[in-house]
C-alpha cells in the first residue's frame, strides 16, 4: 500500500510534487539544506541544516543523513528535533531543544 518514502536527505533543495486522491496534492522533499526553527518564545527562523546528530526512526537514518520527524539536527542555532514530516509537507519544521 501507498509509495515510497521520500527519504529527505541533506543537500540543495530538491521537490517532487504527487497527485494524491481527489486531485489534490502532496510536496515531496527529497533534499533540503534549511530548516523552519522556532525556540520556546514564539519567534522562528530560516537557518541552515549543518547536520543529521540522530534519528529515533532508526539508527542508520543519522548515518545516511535523511531527515523524517522526531529526528535531531544541527543547526547554526544549535541542536533542534524536527516537528513535521517533510516528506509529506515539503518543509523541515524544527524545535530547539
Amino acid at each position: 500500500m501507498g509509495r515510497p518514502s521520500a527519504e529527505t536527505l541533506v543537500g540543495d533543495p530538491r521537490k517532487k510534487i504527487v497527485r494524491t486522491r481527489g486531485g489534490n496534492r502532496k510536496y515531496r522533499l527529497l533534499r533540503a539544506n534549511k530548516a523552519v526553527v522556532s525556540n520556546n518564545k514564539g519567534k522562528s527562523q530560516l537557518v541552515e541544516i549543518i547536520d543529521v546528530k540522530g534519528n529515533p526512526a532508526n539508527k542508520d537514518f543519522a548515518r545516511r543523513k535523511i531527515i523524517t520527524k522526531g529526528a535531531i539536527i544541527e543547526t547554526k542555532l544549535g541542536d533542534a528535533r524536527v516537528t513535521g514530516r517533510p516528506g509529506q509537507t515539503g518543509t523541515v519544521e524544527a524545535v530547539i531543544i
